[in-house]
Order: C-alpha cells, then structure tokens, then sequence
C-alpha cells in the first residue's frame, strides 16, 4: 500500500542529500506518522539492526514527562561517545507524545538539542498547540494526514487489509446530517449562532463538531494546528452551546481565508 508518497521522498532527499534536520511529525492518531518515521530510520541506518539498538533511543512521553527524565535519562544517552555515521551524526532520539512534556522539560530538551548536535530528534505528536516555540523553531515540521485510500481519509488504526491486501471500508462516524446542516448554513453571525443552538438541541457536542471540521479538512495542516489550539482555548469555557458556536465561527472564518 503506497501512502504519503510526497513525505516519503522528503525523506528519502534528507538522505539522499545527507542534510537530515530535526523533524516533527504531526497528524491524527492512525495517520502514519510512527510508521513513516520507523522506516526513515531504518533508513538512516541501512537496516542494520545492530546500529539502530545501539544508537536509537524512543520513548514514550506520555510516561515521563518531566525535567528528571530529560536530564537523567536522554542526556546520558547522547552524551555517550559514538563515531558520526555517513549522515554526520551518530545517535537519534524518538519522543513519542513529545505533547505531553511540561513546558519546563521541554526547555530543558531545547537546551539539550543546542548542545548534542552530533544527535536528530525526532518527534511524533497530535497536538501541535503544545509544543513551545523555541522547540518547534528548531525543528522542521511535517504534517501527516490521514491517506487517502480509494478516496476515503482512512484511520490506519481501524483499516483492515486482507491476504490479498483488499481493503475494507473504514468505519466512519455517519456525518450526513452534520453535513447537510453545515452547508446550507450562511456564514454570518446570525446563521453561525441558529446553527449552534440546533446542534446543542440535537445533542451534538463540541467534540462532535471537531472531528468532523477535522475529517473534512483532513489535508489543511494550519487548520488542523489551529482546531487543536481552539480546543485548547476553549477548555475554561462551561457552557457547551457557546463553545460550538466559537468553534464554527472560528472555522468557517478560516475556510474563507483560503
């Protein structure tokens, strides 16, 4: 199954041109980022799984998230002395839910990343919103959306793929009302507000508005940084109604900019 075929000949050029940066891969759960960035690795080290043991170090932030875990954990790590491979590096370092680091530890990781730069840090994360900038200024960021099979956006986690790699339907929520009630909807604020209060009384919740704005936009990488730091934004506000009002007007806002 050939998907992300432009990322992956970024990477492929990174190589290629031994000019290998520090990379955020970002993107929905199942969208591929971790497979995508497992086999840039192998990559990297030719498939020699002796190289990647020994010169590779992944964690899972979700787990250790403080600055003790920086400090004891990954600088030991690329702190130890290793010949430079033919990429003018040695060691590489994977956060998975690098999202989840306090704000503290990832000033601590900028710090690191100033210092050991005979080392790449890779990142896989959902929620671009909450990395702090001077972690992404040192990054390039690639966004993974989910691929496009047969055309349907597909969860990878949800596929199913047969002995004979048939694919089978991905189970989508039913969108058809949501959709039918959003395209016939004016942008003004009048008609924005009128559709907040409908779908507040048709029991649709925040959460329901957007994953659904992400679904449909699923190949706009701003708009998806920015619906998760609108989630972010509105999660001291208590009254549902008011929030998926916030939440379309803010969408249907953007989607006229571009």
């Amino acid at each position: 199954m050939d998907i992300h075929r432009n990322i992956k000949d970024m990477l492929g050029n990174f190589i290629k041109n031994k000019n290998i940066p520090n990379i955020i891969f970002y993107g929905r759960s199942g969208s591929g980022k971790s497979s995508l960035l497992q086999q840039f690795i192998c990559d990297i080290y030719e498939n020699n799984k002796d190289n990647i043991k020994n010169n590779v170090f992944v964690t899972n932030c979700a787990k250790s998230n403080g600055i003790k875990f920086i400090r004891d954990e990954i600088k030991m790590f690329v702190k130890t002395n290793t010949p430079s491979n033919s990429m003018g590096f040695s060691k590489t370092v994977v956060l998975d839910h690098a999202d989840e680091l306090t704000d503290d530890a990832q000033s601590v990781l900028r710090r690191c990343i100033e210092i050991y730069n005979n080392t790449r840090f890779f990142i896989v994360i959902e929620d671009y919103s909450r990395l702090i900038n001077p972690i992404i200024s040192r990054f390039c960021s690639i966004y993974v959306s989910l691929p496009l099979i047969k055309g349907e956006y597909v969860n990878l986690h949800t596929y199913k793929i047969g002995h004979m790699n048939a694919i089978a339907k991905p189970h989508y929520s039913n969108y058809k009302t949501l959709t039918k009630l959003i395209n016939t909807c004016n942008p003004d604020d009048i008609s924005i507000l009128d559709l907040s209060y409908k779908l507040y009384n048709m029991c649709y919740e925040s959460n329901d508005i957007i994953r659904y704005i992400i679904d449909t936009n699923e190949h706009n990488s701003e708009l998806f940084k920015c619906i998760f730091k609108l989630k972010k934004d509105t999660n001291n506000i208590p009254n549902e109604r008011y929030i998926i009002w916030y939440i379309l007007n803010y969408s249907f806002t953007f989607l006229k900019t571009i």
